[in-house]
């Protein structure tokens, strides 16, 4: 078995050679990344937390509340209680929000667009259709509806904040920095608390201009949308933004903004302003129209309408590629699971191997970063580095943080640390390859 392993090792070898791989390299295979004011394409200042190499690894975008807007939302209710659970028409459902911090993986802020005078909105429409009812806690859950023509998610970047929540403008100008498809919404619910028919209603919003004494029945619920990216902004997402997740929490009535009287229903075909929004207003709450009198009733029940809107809190984070020894050297503060001062021959299993005299034996896993040359040295930066990338829960990368543990071991058991490292090198730089053929060697000699 050690011929075999050693026999197909020498043909990836081979072929890594081929291609300009160095076992021996000490520094990553794609250029560092050049400081630059988070979310900004001109070169600056720093802002306080040095995060700005990598906005997506900060772990949690949170914004402001914002609003909602299900067109055809309560008529879809309507229709699939008359036909007896039978008919599922889709619906549109269109939301928009203002960024209100960046924070990294302790919980603080890295970035606050409206102390750096700039303002960060994000627009979407996407496609639903009643699952089922649940009667009896009266819950209507929601499938994806994909494949609508004005499906979207876009995030916009604007050097002179003008989002108007209450008019519904504003929140898809300035610049485009990234476009992304809507892949899954994997769970949707909306819960109705009390008997509208009963009276359990409320004003929508007291403090609304534009829907005075219009009403609302009262609930709440939860949207999950995943998207891949399809474009970014080099200048602003640094690295690649592979995929994100939004968690949209809803309720009625609004209780900390306004109802928006317009929402942009129609995707950006360019990187500019996109199209005006539609408006959605529907004045003193006519009947049959837009909300209705009380949103959320539907059409049938005489004084609602076929839309329904409501109040949003939205959580984004977003799934990026691995980075390598210096990114992770330089970003202490975005390590997850593991500390700059942890053992690295305790943390990689390695106590029974490495000299205990050696200075190998005190090594921290910020000081395996920072070493320099090739062989055993380049394997435990590789090392270190591929283990943040894996237990990082926003970095897509092709290995656990067991099977990373795992590794040193087996390379100095068969004599290969230089080549290990060279395919955690590739790994931590995107190209997995290597390191899935590894792992299943890993695997079949344990």
């Amino acid at each position: 078995m050690r011929k075999e392993l050693f026999s197909w090792m020498k043909a990836i070898r081979g072929r890594l050679h081929h291609r300009g791989g160095n076992s021996h390299a000490t520094k990553p295979l794609c250029e560092p990344l050049e400081p630059r004011m988070l979310l900004s394409g001109s070169p600056g200042p720093a802002p306080a937390v040095d995060a700005v190499q990598d906005i997506a690894t900060a772990a949690v975008f949170e914004w402001l509340p914002g609003a909602t807007y299900s067109q055809g939302g309560s008529q879809a209710l309507d229709d699939y209680f008359t036909s007896g659970g039978t008919v599922h028409n889709e619906f549109t459902t269109y939301f928009q929000t203002k960024l209100a911090a960046i924070k990294d993986t302790n919980g603080d802020v890295v970035f606050d667009p409206a102390a750096n005078g700039v303002e960060v909105t994000v627009v979407a429409g996407f496609g639903e259709k009643i699952a089922f009812a649940d009667p009896a806690t009266n819950t209507v859950y929601f499938d994806f509806a994909d494949g609508q023509p004005n499906e979207f998610l876009e995030i916009y970047f604007d050097t002179t904040p003008d989002a108007d929540t209450v008019a519904g403008t504003g929140f898809n100008d300035g610049t485009l920095v990234l476009r992304a498809d809507i892949t899954d919404v994997p769970y949707s619910f909306f819960q109705v608390v009390g008997d509208p028919a009963a009276g359990d209603v409320a004003p929508l919003n007291l403090a609304s201009p534009d829907f005075a004494g219009v009403l609302t029945v009262l609930g709440g619920g939860t949207t999950t949308l995943e998207a891949e990216t399809t474009y970014r902004n080099a200048s602003v997402f640094k690295i690649p933004v592979l995929s994100m997740r939004f968690d949209i929490t809803s309720h009625t009535p609004f209780d900390t903004v306004t109802p928006s009287d317009s929402f942009v229903t129609m995707a950006n075909p360019g990187t500019g302003d996109g199209p005006s929004p539609t408006s959605f207003n529907v004045g003193a709450g006519i009947p049959g129209v837009g909300v209705g009198f009380i949103n959320g009733a539907g059409s049938l029940s005489g004084v609602g309408g076929p839309d329904i809107t409501f109040q949003s809190e939205v959580v984004n984070t977003f799934i990026v590629a691995p980075r390598g020894v210096g990114f992770w050297a330089n970003h202490t503060n975005l390590w997850v699971g593991f500390d700059p001062d942890d053992s690295f021959a305790a943390t990689f299993g390695l106590e029974d191997i490495i000299n205990p005299n050696s200075s190998w034996a005190s090594m921290t896993l910020l000081e395996a970063l920072n070493t320099n040359g090739g062989g055993n040295k380049a394997l435990a930066r590789q090392a270190t580095a591929a283990l943040l990338n894996a237990a990082h829960p926003n970095v897509d990368y092709a290995a656990t943080t067991e099977q990373i543990i795992a590794l040193p071991a087996f390379a100095y058991d068969y004599g290969m640390p230089g080549f290990v490292a060279l395919t955690l090198q590739l790994a931590n730089n995107g190209q997995p390859a290597a390191l899935l053929v590894v792992l299943q060697w890993l695997d079949f000699v344990t």
